[in-house]
């Protein structure tokens, strides 16, 4: 099964990097990706732009090297010059 992140970037949240409220967002994206492995989810879609993306991007990684080695994480890049931006 299949899930795609969306977000926002750092700059458009109502909370600092590093805040409480931060890692309250962050616990809860765990939390909530987590689950989704749990159901059976296994192919996760990012779109590499900083903030949310990443992030979850970051936690299918750091559950991947942990011991869900199945999921795969592909990254939905729009253009090629993105990352210039």
């Amino acid at each position: 099964m299949t899930l795609a992140f969306t977000g926002h970037r750092p700059e458009f949240l109502p909370f600092t990097y590093g805040s409480d409220a931060y890692y309250q967002f962050e616990v809860a994206l765990w939390n909530e990706i987590g689950a989704y492995v749990d159901a059976g989810y296994d192919t996760f879609y990012c779109g590499a732009a900083r903030g949310t993306d990443i992030l979850c991007g970051e936690i299918i990684l750091a559950l991947k090297e942990g011991n869900a080695f199945n999921l795969k994480l592909i990254c939905a890049i729009p253009f090629r010059e993105q990352a210039r931006g």
